[in-house]
Formats: C-alpha cells, sequence, structure tokens
C-alpha cells in the first residue's frame, strides 16, 4: 500500500501570498524517503520540508521529519551580502514508537 494525502503539498494560495506548491522545490526521492518542499518567497519567505520515508515491515510510507525555516531581508549594506538570512529553523522528528501514516499525517503550525 503506497498511500496519498493532499495535505502534505500546499494548495495554491494556502500560504496566503503567491503560490507555495507552484514557486517551491516540490519532489526529492532517495532511497527509501521521498521529502515534498513547500516554500513561498513573495513578501514573506518560508520553506517548509516535509519527508517520509518506506517502512518494509508495515508496507506503507510513515512520517519521518519536518523541517520549517523562515528568512528575513538582510540588512548588511555589504554587497555580497546574501539578500536573505535565516531568521528561525524548526525540526520536527516522527516519535519511534508512534508511526503516522502517509495518509494520516497532518501539518501542525
Amino acid at each position: 500500500m503506497a498511500g496519498t494525502n493532499a495535505q502534505v503539498a500546499y494548495a495554491q494560495a494556502e500560504g496566503h501570498q503567491c503560490d507555495p506548491l507552484l514557486d517551491s522545490g516540490g519532489l526529492a526521492v532517495r532511497g527509501r524517503y521521498f521529502t515534498i518542499e513547500n516554500s513561498l518567497a513573495c513578501g514573506q519567505h518560508w520553506t517548509d520540508y516535509i519527508t517520509f520515508r518506506y517502512e518494509p515491515t508495515l508496507n506503507r510510507f510513515v512520517f519521518h521529519k519536518r523541517i520549517v525555516e523562515t528568512w528575513r531581508l538582510n540588512s548588511s549594506a555589504s554587497s555580497n551580502a546574501p539578500a536573505l538570512v535565516l531568521s528561525h529553523r524548526r525540526v520536527t522528528d516522527a516519535a519511534q514508537d508512534k508511526p503516522v501514516f502517509l495518509e494520516a499525517y497532518r501539518a501542525r503550525p
């Protein structure tokens, strides 16, 4: 059973500005893991990575990790400074004793 979940990839305007899905990095797959990247860079700047892994013993995809980053404009006057700097990063790891299946996953703010 592969599973699906429309809550993982944000819908148009769900980020309240622009289109977080069309403007994002999309989908990355490596081995038993896949990550959905939701991002927004239009007034606000944030990135939300949600990763799932295939668990062969359960024959299902389970939540693995979520990383949310917010960015702010860099106040540096240097011409070599990056335009944005990281202002906050939050990492949520899966509870190993309570697997959350892909189809049941709900992102919490």
